[in-house]
């Protein structure tokens, strides 16, 4: 059982480690996950844009433009999609935890 903690604690820190040893992280959705967050950080700081407007109806990936936009006012936007993302992988290997303590 010890075993196959450490070896998921090795596999967690590789993970982590990827992430925030590279600048852009090679993901699909990264760059509009970015703009999005920018976008929602410009009206937090009260610069409305023009060509953009806040919907009152939920949209996919609500959470994590309103995440972003308030990470993007502490850190830089490289940096706080890097915490974003480390942030996900710390709930996924809790959350796998969890299941596999349950079973």
């Amino acid at each position: 059982m010890k075993r196959k903690n450490l070896y998921f604690c090795l596999i967690f820190f590789f993970y982590l480690f990827f992430i925030f040893s590279l600048r852009y992280l090679p993901f699909q959705d990264l760059p509009d996950w970015c703009l999005q967050g920018k976008i929602f950080n410009e009206f937090i700081k009260g610069n409305h844009l023009k060509d953009y407007k806040i919907t009152k109806i939920p949209v996919p990936n609500s959470i994590s433009t309103f995440i972003l936009g308030i990470l993007n006012l502490i850190f830089d936007y490289t940096l706080s999609i890097k915490i974003f993302i480390a942030f996900y992988l710390i709930i996924y290997f809790l959350s796998v935890i969890y299941f596999t303590k349950k079973t």
